[in-house]
């Protein structure tokens, strides 16, 4: 929010266990309420987290476990800071940490904690543009701002009060655009919801090294965005991700199954760091016709393999239970059986005595083949995505205003792909010729 006059302010700082609010909890916080133009209360004090202190976390605030044993836990000062802040707009530099940090506290006790927010270190990206860091401590020594004692709360607020009275003093601030939301992470620069579409299609996340961190989709890119951003509840990996995001972009994609495809395709070929549908490798089973040669009992028409690589998309899956059931659906679907763990082998038995080793095997044959049968190739003319198939793998997408993307088929995507070509399509297009499969977005 933009600085508003006859509004009071306070101006937070907290140090934690750790920089993550699932899991983590405050040690010490410092509160200073300010009104615009004078300090009107002070108040700070160490908090027994209920949880032991690292070495690290010590060395870095000097806050050890001796300290705390004796201080006040959180429940104990809750109502104080719900006190002081009443009312008041909460500042911080960086206030996504500090803020979501309280919200977690006040969750875990059922209250909801929610205040309007002031975000010091990205107003200064706008105020104060071209500098080489907006820590508080650069900024501290960028505009001479004595510190006191670095990485305790009540020091690092007062620093962060003296920041907000050079942001507030400067004209510029009167420039800055109203809709400035202070929950977006400060190291998104330029970050905007209204450049981003309400349309359907995927986005990237990258960090400062341009490594990609996230690929997702959306039916709504910006209304998807503003729940990564705005919200303050997640898992701790969802946490992990916001706080290191430094870039996001965009591509609209139009129909539902393409952009699942090319999710996958990126999740798979680039593998970022916090995507985890897709990175699994826990799979691979299929089920392939068995030769009657091999054949010495009934259920041996199907044999089970974990080496997936010359087994038909269609019966490849990605746990041996999902195999075994493909297996045994294909005998009851054949021969009509209402099959039990208690019958099925006797009944499967039965129906191979009287049709013969031959017909018994023809018939299994005949319906294992039959999903590998190619769906008519029906092309429109204003046609908005296709998939090419070529000896039984898929070998690209083409979506409009996209292009063309090869997709890297693998055991890992063909398992993941699987399911989802099986969900849209009901007869799966597969041939030994290079066929498209077309579709138009009603």
């Amino acid at each position: 929010m933009p600085i508003k006059p006859n509004t009071k302010y306070s101006v937070i700082d907290l140090e934690t266990t750790g920089s993550n609010a699932f899991g983590q909890k405050i040690i010490e916080i410092g509160i200073i309420n300010y009104d615009g133009e004078k300090i009107e209360e002070v108040y700070s004090t160490l908090i027994n987290p209920e949880k032991y202190i690292s070495h690290g976390i010590t060395m870095i605030t000097g806050i050890t476990n001796e300290m705390i044993a004796d201080a006040p836990k959180f429940y104990e000062v809750a109502k104080k800071i719900v006190e002081m802040t009443e009312g008041r707009v909460f500042v911080a530099h960086n206030v996504f940490f500090d803020y979501r940090f309280l919200q977690r506290e006040f969750q875990e006790l059922g209250y909801v904690y929610k205040r309007d927010v002031f975000c010091t270190c990205k107003t200064s990206r706008s105020v104060f543009p071209g500098l080489s860091s907006y820590s508080l401590q650069n900024l501290c020594t960028e505009f001479s701002i004595p510190r006191k004692a670095a990485h305790r709360a009540l020091s690092d607020a007062e620093d962060a009060l003296e920041l907000f009275k050079m942001i507030s003093s400067k004209s510029e601030i009167k420039t800055l655009r109203e809709e400035m939301d202070h929950l977006i992470p400060a190291q998104l620069k330029d970050f905007d919801f209204e450049n981003f579409p309400e349309t359907p299609g995927l986005y990237f996340m990258y960090d400062k090294d341009s490594a990609l961190l996230y690929v997702g989709k959306s039916k709504n890119i910006r209304g998807r965005l503003k729940q990564h951003f705005k919200q303050f509840q997640g898992m701790m990996r969802e946490q992990q991700l916001k706080s290191r995001v430094e870039r996001v972009e965009y591509l609209e994609c139009f129909h539902d199954l393409p952009t699942t495809l090319l999710e996958l395709h990126y999740i798979k070929t680039m593998r970022p760091y916090f995507n985890r549908v897709g990175t699994r490798k826990n799979f691979r089973y299929g089920i392939i016709l068995n030769h009657p040669s091999k054949c010495h009992a009934p259920g041996d028409e199907i044999k089970i393999t974990k080496s997936v690589e010359d087994v038909p998309l269609v019966y490849s899956y990605g746990s041996k239970r999902g195999a075994i059931r493909a297996k045994e659906m294909i005998y009851a679907k054949v021969f009509g059986l209402v099959f039990t763990d208690l019958n099925f082998a006797d009944q499967i038995n039965n129906y191979k005595r009287v049709l013969g080793e031959d017909l018994f095997y023809k018939k299994i044959s005949d319906h294992y083949e039959e999903k590998l049968q190619v769906l008519p190739d029906t092309i429109f003319e204003k046609r908005n995505w296709s998939l090419m198939i070529e000896d039984n793998s898929l070998k690209s997408i083409w979506v409009k205003n996209v292009g063309v993307v090869t997709i890297e088929e693998t055991p890992d995507m063909r398992a993941l792909l699987l399911p989802l070509l099986k969900k849209t399509f009901k007869k799966l297009h597969i041939s030994s010729q290079v066929e498209m499969m077309h579709a138009e977005i009603h």
